[in-house]
């Protein structure tokens, strides 16, 4: 019998294409994060934290306990995660970092090349009831999907929007501006294969891909190069 996950202790942790990736378990109800949770943030981060309510919260701390963790990969033992202007997770200076969670699970993308912007996103077949399909996709996006099996389109669908919104984490906060889902395109190699690259960008900016199945989860990492962040490299968690 297989025990059951054991709510804000890591689920994975591991080297990544584009830094480390550790992954913390959440709650499946809405009961308020145990103490023991919140006494391993730092302090201004539980402060933040007690101020939160039900699964937002757990989502937050989930997060943050994640990030703690991938952070001590790289030698930061009692680092804390700041908040930027748009509600964006920020990394101590010269570290980057992104953040996401669904249904279950909380995970965080982390590293120190502070000359490029990561973005990471977790999807999974939730995104079928969400028929958004005409407001992410172009129409020659739609056409990629319809030419695919109907056993493939859902599991390119579920990537395809994981993607667009690792691309938003990544790049909105040094574009300084809201980016919209048909700011990027996305070209599939395969139901669980594919690139994305931004329909317009000056200078231009280089959108590299990592990608990880688990199971029907899919984490989705973008990493920008080629373009001079704003301020300091941080990303949106959505």
């Amino acid at each position: 019998m297989t025990a059951e996950p054991v709510p804000f202790s890591v689920a994975f942790e591991h080297e990544h294409a584009f830094g480390y990736v550790v992954g913390v378990w959440l709650p499946q109800d809405r009961r308020p994060v145990p103490d023991e949770a919140l006494q391993r943030l730092d302090r201004g981060e539980a402060d933040h934290a007690a101020r939160l309510a039900g699964y937002r919260q757990c989502e937050w701390v989930g997060g943050r306990l994640a990030a703690r963790v991938a952070g001590g990969h790289f030698g930061h033992t009692s680092w804390a995660v700041g908040t930027g202007p748009l509600g964006e997770p920020r990394a101590p200076h010269g570290m980057v970092l992104s953040i996401a969670h669904k249904r279950g699970l909380a995970i965080a993308l982390v590293s120190n090349d502070a000359s490029t912007a990561i973005g990471v996103d977790l999807e999974d077949d939730a995104v079928a009831a969400m028929r958004v399909e005409e407001i992410v996709f172009s129409a020659e996006e739609l056409q990629s999907l319809a030419a695919m099996q109907d056993s493939e389109r859902g599991g390119a669908r579920v990537l395809g929007f994981a993607l667009k919104e690792a691309v938003y984490k990544a790049c909105a906060v040094s574009f300084g501006r809201p980016l919209a889902y048909l700011d990027a395109r996305v070209s599939w190699q395969g139901p669980r294969d594919a690139t994305v690259a931004l329909t317009a960008s000056d200078p231009p900016t280089m959108l590299d891909v990592a990608i990880e199945w688990r199971g029907a989860q899919v984490i989705a990492a973008v990493r920008a190069r080629g373009r001079s962040p704003r301020r300091s490299p941080s990303n949106s968690e959505r």
